[in-house]
């Protein structure tokens, strides 16, 4: 989620991490560990890293329903990046 702050900045801040929250057991995550591992990027503990690129981490908390705390009552924004529509959590989240 760190990466939020360099989205809202517009790069003006920078993180050293991905958090994807996926649905478990859909599409997206069977065979998500073979597909990481097919580009380059090994599991490490909770975090995938990548050994051309180990300053950034990528992670898949898997945090269905989506919250912050207790607080589940979370709305994703929705942000266009490169031409695709994102689905993020809010500044103030």
């Amino acid at each position: 989620m760190a990466q939020l702050v360099s989205i809202y900045s517009d790069g003006a801040y920078k993180s050293g991490d991905l958090d994807f929250v996926l649905v478990l057991g859909s599409l997206f995550t069977t065979g998500l560990e073979k597909a990481m591992n097919e580009i380059g990027f090994k599991k490490h503990g909770r975090h995938n890293i990548h050994p051309d690129c180990k300053h950034l981490f990528i992670e898949f908390p898997g945090s269905i329903p989506l919250g912050i705390g207790e607080d589940y009552s979370i709305i994703p924004s929705e942000q266009e990046i490169y031409g695709k529509i994102i689905k993020i959590l809010s500044p103030s989240d």
